[in-house]
């Protein structure tokens, strides 16, 4: 405990005075959370494996020896020390068979108190256990995980008490689970409308949503195929008062082109009016810095940029930088099928 509460300071110290770090100290939390593991409470071990992710002491071996530790106790801890470990034992990622079983038993532990449990906690845990299992929930316990989602749909939350974090991963998880439940996802489109003004934005006292974030929930938008005409006005309004598309590399410029390619008629012609300028000036930048792949300028292609007044740019930036045949065919067979009468 001595040892925890010394790297929870020192850890503080060191974001808040940009000092030099010597990890040491976080390798050996690390290790005694391993091998003194009934030494520590639930929320004690969850915040050292917090401190130590922050530093980069990341170690799967160890990990892995303190979930072997922890699943056998597992059941004994209250739903919100689960939601509290999960949160933290599963940002050092991982897909193996072990995660997969202490994964569902920590569904089913939490399920037993699920009484406990605020919307918050619930939106952690799914998040949480869907990064730990790739996005496999549904092999988990579909019953288990069916009644965490009710209990989300069926909360009375203020918005003001929803965290940019579940705004943007919340929508994201339910997506790449197929748990495609329209009600969740408007209800957090709602609440992303009051958090994506640009002068909220500016507000450090609020929790906002940053133009990263913006950009997230709106590839997330356009993958679920629940239109909310209100979201859709507001991220293309931040997108362009922020210009944040001037700042992408190429691999976010392509999410976002296709993103846009993916909406449905009307909203396309209202995101490319207000972004279409900048898309153009990227891919510009980009060529000129040497900052664009040839896969990514080819993708672009592909997508239709080809019709975009960036598109020559785009065809001679691919030809001149690539010397496979099969990439040269594609462009040509691109230029050619745009040239046909439609």
């Amino acid at each position: 405990s001595a040892l925890l509460s010394f790297c929870d300071t020192y850890s503080t110290a060191i974001l808040k005075t940009d000092m030099h770090c010597d990890t040491n100290v976080f390798w050996l939390l690390l290790a005694y959370l391993r091998t003194r593991t009934q030494e520590y409470r639930p929320a004690e071990i969850a915040r050292g494996l917090r401190i130590c992710h922050r530093h980069g002491c990341i170690s799967q071996d160890v990990v892995h020896g303190i979930i072997d530790r922890v699943i056998d106790i597992l059941r004994d801890f209250t739903g919100r020390e689960v939601v509290t470990f999960v949160d933290a034992v599963t940002r050092f990622g991982c897909t193996d068979e072990s995660r997969l079983a202490f994964s569902r038993v920590a569904l089913d532990a939490a399920v037993g108190d699920i009484n406990s449990l605020r919307p918050s906690d619930v939106a952690t845990l799914l998040v949480g256990l869907s990064r730990f299992t790739g996005n496999r929930l549904r092999t988990l316990d579909c019953a288990c995980v069916q009644r965490f989602v009710d209990k989300l749909a069926d909360a009375e939350v203020e918005p003001g008490e929803v965290r940019p974090f579940e705004i943007v991963e919340l929508p994201k998880c339910l997506l790449r689970n197929s748990i495609l439940h329209e009600g969740l996802f408007q209800r957090y489109y709602g609440i992303a409308c009051g958090r994506i003004s640009v002068e909220e934005m500016q507000d450090t006292k609020k929790e906002f949503l940053t133009a990263a974030q913006v950009v997230s929930i709106f590839i997330t938008y356009s993958k679920a195929g629940f239109s909310n005409r209100q979201l859709a006005e507001g991220l293309s309004r931040v997108l362009a008062e922020t210009a944040v598309v001037m700042e992408f590399k190429g691999v976010q410029l392509l999410a976002v082109y296709r993103a846009i390619n993916r909406l449905e008629s009307a909203e396309r012609s209202a995101f490319f009016a207000v972004v279409l300028d900048q898309i153009n000036r990227c891919v510009y930048q980009l060529v000129a810095l040497g900052e664009l792949e040839v896969s990514e300028s080819l993708a672009l292609l592909e997508a239709g940029a080809l019709k975009l007044e960036c598109g020559t740019v785009l065809i001679q930036h691919t030809l001149s930088r690539s010397n496979d045949e099969k990439i040269r065919h594609e462009v040509e067979k691109l230029i050619e099928a745009a040239e046909r009468p439609p």
